[in-house]
Parts: structure tokens; sequence; C-alpha cells
């Protein structure tokens, strides 16, 4: 080898980002910490059929493996309405539909709820209605 080989290499190091510390395999993605999921109490509610009703379809079908003749429609918690207002997509105006609202109360899909028979999907509508937060059960009666 000639000297010009074996000369040390002359070049700034300082600006080559180094990686994360830690194991490559627990890196997050984005960089940023995944956000810690919201802390939210079990009640024990003394009424707890007041907050919720069920209802018989008419129309039965079989979805994602499992038969639904039934949907129950559920009070939602606050921290229910902001998963929604954070997650659910949202119009020109930032509003969201109210659909979104109908599917975190019965545990279906929004598309779900648009598929069924305009009866059912009215009956499961209807029967959410009185559960909405104060300000959107306004919105819909007016």
């Amino acid at each position: 080898m000639s000297q010009k080989e074996r000369a040390p290499i002359a070049a700034d190091f300082s600006d080559i980002p180094l990686p994360p510390e830690g194991p490559a395999d627990h890196a997050p993605a984005s960089g940023k910490a995944a956000p810690e999921p919201d802390d939210v109490a079990v009640l024990d509610f003394l009424d707890a059929q007041s907050q919720q009703t069920t209802v018989v379809l008419d129309h039965p079908f079989r979805w994602s493996g499992r038969e639904v003749r039934e949907v129950t429609v559920k009070m939602p918690s606050f921290s229910d309405v902001v998963r929604v207002y954070e997650t659910a997509k949202k119009d020109d105006e930032g509003k969201v539909a109210l659909i979104e609202f109908y599917a975190a109360m019965s545990g279906l899909p929004a598309s779900v709820l648009r598929a069924m028979p305009f009866d059912d999907s009215e009956k499961v509508t209807a029967a959410c209605i009185p559960f909405l937060p104060r300000d959107l059960r306004a919105s819909v009666s007016s």
C-alpha cells in the first residue's frame, strides 16, 4: 500500500446524524414517541340500563363472521366523544358527520350502518339521538 492509501480520511463527521439511542427494533417509526392511551376510569353506574338501548333489526344480517340480529346503542363517554372528534373524517367546515357518532355508539362501523336497509338504519340512528351530546342532539332536532 502506498502512503496515500494509508492516510487518514480528512472529513468532518459532525454533520452525520447518529442513530437513535436504544435498540433499533424499539425506535418509533416517526421519530416521535407513541402517545400514551388516555387514563379512563371504569365507573359502576347506578342505573346502567338507562345508558343503553337495544334495537331489534327487521332485516338481520351476517357481517364479519357473525350474525347481527340486534344492535345495542350505548351512551358515549366523554372519552368516546373526544376520540370521534379526533379520529373521524371532517368536512370542509371541520365538522364530523353524525354517522361517525352513531358508529361509535352502536359498535358498528359507519360503512355497515350505511349498508343496512333504510328502516333498520333509521331505527338505530333514532335510538342514538337521545344519547348524543347535548349540542349535537340540538342540531338534529332543528
